[in-house]
């Protein structure tokens, strides 16, 4: 598989919209995917003005993460990329592992940049990453913006993530890592059963073999991503009508605007001010925003 040449990345980065000389961080948990990602960052800035920084979370999960992440920031330093360790608190606790884990990873990377004054981070998921997130989301009956999957772009806590490598496969930035002759970390939760993602990672062969590869399907998500867009902006027109926010942390809502616009409309209004009010990262599942609705009707 050909890697993943500077011209390319140079368009893909286009796309981010940084402006030039401002710092940017990324994402780097040593595996082969964030490696890749960085060391293209890494060309990238250096003739862009940017000043890079790689941040390598130790979640404190496994009893080897800290000697991990410090052999990744090692690995970095010693190809002239600053790396910064942000080490966590795990609490052990019910729930999905995974996310546990990736909102304390996010947790500590937006934080660091926020008390940085970063507003860019870059993370690496790419194209399989994308068609299992579709694929999880499908299974939980998402609609539209869930069946859009990961954004190229988007915000958390104040903070721009970028995904430039979301229609790039994984073996191509494998191949990137191969080819400056670096040694990447595997994390074993990639290959546990006990996670959804993984049962999912380990259909796609299956799928593809019926056409559902992860180029169909990181088409599909970039299709249902335009169609998003295009829902918000009804959206928010009906807001404008129908909702009334106040500093003190609620929303005045009329509903009789609520039944002169179609169905998806009205529930997209709805769960954006449920989002809104409640202060999450995502909004509520779809099937309660309908029952929601049904009552207001």
């Amino acid at each position: 598989m050909d890697l993943l040449e500077a011209s390319e990345f140079d368009r893909l980065m286009a796309a981010a919209g940084v402006a030039r000389a401002q710092p940017l961080a990324v994402g780097c948990s040593g595996g082969p995917d964030s490696l890749a990602l960085t060391l293209l960052l890494k060309d990238w800035c250096g003739l862009h003005d940017h000043p890079l920084t790689a941040l390598v979370v130790n979640h404190a999960i496994r009893p080897e993460a800290a000697a991990e992440a410090a052999r990744v920031a090692a690995q970095l330093t010693a190809r002239d990329i600053r790396a910064e360790v942000l080490t966590g608190t795990w609490q052990p606790g019910p729930g999905d592992i995974q996310n546990r884990a990736r909102q304390l990873r996010f947790d500590l990377m937006t934080g660091w940049c926020k008390r940085q004054g970063v507003d860019d981070l870059f993370l690496a998921h790419h194209a399989e990453d994308q068609a299992e997130t579709f694929l999880l989301r499908l299974a939980r009956g998402s609609g539209v913006s869930g069946l859009a999957a990961m954004r190229g772009r988007s915000r958390h806590a104040g903070v721009n993530l970028h995904r430039p490598l979301l229609e790039v496969p994984r073996a191509r930035l494998a191949a990137v890592v191969a080819a400056a002759g670096m040694t990447a970390v595997q994390d074993p939760s990639n290959e546990d059963d006990r996670f959804s993602r993984v049962r999912m990672r380990r259909l796609l062969p299956e799928l593809a073999r019926e056409g559902l590869d992860h180029q169909r399907l990181t088409g599909t998500a970039r299709r249902m991503a335009r169609a998003a867009e295009a829902l918000d902006h009804y959206v928010m027109q009906l807001l404008d009508r129908a909702g009334r926010l106040y500093p003190e942390g609620y929303c005045r809502l009329d509903p009789q605007p609520l039944d002169e616009v179609p169905e998806e409309i009205a529930l997209r209004a709805l769960s954006r001010l449920l989002q809104t009010v409640a202060g999450g990262d995502y909004p509520p599942r779809l099937e309660r925003v309908e029952t929601l609705l049904a009552r207001l009707r």
